[in-house]
């Protein structure tokens, strides 16, 4: 549901934009995406670029990682879910 989704993305962007705030962010070090779609999609790393262009956006040079784009059956109906592992300081 729409609001439990925008209530995940609050968690998440506090917590980010704390770490990065106070100077602990070092690089991003991976990106996993996972896309709930059908069997027949085969785009998921088209989904994830998103993610992984707003980090190198955010970042600079800091913000390139490898990255992981899967297809996945998600729990509750989430189109997709992001994963990041980040290195600080």
């Amino acid at each position: 549901n729409i609001k439990n989704n925008f209530f995940n993305f609050n968690i998440f962007t506090s917590n980010f934009f704390s770490v990065t705030s106070n100077k602990k962010f070092k690089r991003v070090i991976r990106i996993a995406g996972f896309v709930n779609a059908t069997s027949d999609f085969e785009e998921h790393p088209k989904v994830i670029n998103g993610a992984s262009d707003l980090m190198v956006k955010v970042f600079g040079e800091d913000g390139k990682h490898m990255r992981i784009a899967l297809g996945a059956t998600l729990p509750l109906g989430v189109a997709v879910e992001v994963e990041g592992l980040f290195e600080l300081n």
